[in-house]
């Protein structure tokens, strides 16, 4: 799932959880949107929705 998500030009990093079913992804807005990355996780094999941050978690 890393992988599919690194591949969008705009991710700067993925970090997956696979365990805990979470992937943390650092990314550039104005390049990618979260559609996309949804839509490359599932079809990577993992069907995902979004819980979004701004950061200070």
């Amino acid at each position: 799932m890393r992988k599919s998500l690194t591949k969008l030009d705009g991710v700067s990093q993925a970090i997956v959880d696979l365990k805990a079913g979470t992937a943390t992804v650092t990314y550039d807005p104005d390049k990618v949107e979260l559609a996309q990355m949804t839509e490359a996780t599932t079809n990577a094999g993992f069907p995902s929705t979004l819980r979004e941050s701004t950061g200070g978690e």
